[in-house]
């Protein structure tokens, strides 16, 4: 008996799948592109750097603070205070009297500093 030989069968190149694709088809699964295969460890890589430059900037050694000094010295002291808005009186007393009747004159103003016994109106 004569050996059987095997037919001669060309498969076209479109036809011959990959054994990536063999494994995807028979799980069930959809390729995943090339340009995402690496992208998780891209991600990863970049979390860990930004992480390491954070430990490393809060870890590392500060300079010490810097002060402006000057010696001491006699002088005059100038002081300017510059302010915009409404001024009010630190403090402020009603005034009133146990007496009736109409007021013709009044003799200070507001804020006008009076001592005891001043006549007001």
């Amino acid at each position: 008996m004569a050996e059987p030989t095997e037919p001669d069968v060309t498969v076209p190149a479109t036809t011959i799948a990959t054994e990536a694709e063999t494994t995807d088809a028979f799980l069930g699964v959809k390729p995943v592109p090339w340009w995402r295969r690496g992208a998780k460890w891209l991600v990863l890589g970049l979390i860990a750097v930004v992480a390491i430059g954070l430990l490393v900037r809060t870890f590392s050694a500060v300079p010490a603070n810097q002060y402006a000094t000057q010696t001491v010295r006699r002088g005059a002291l100038q002081v300017t205070v510059s302010a915009t808005g409404r001024l009010a009186p630190v403090n402020q007393i009603l005034v009133g009297s146990e007496l009736s009747g109409l007021v013709t004159r009044v003799m200070v103003d507001v804020n006008d500093p009076v001592v005891a016994g001043q006549q007001l109106a």
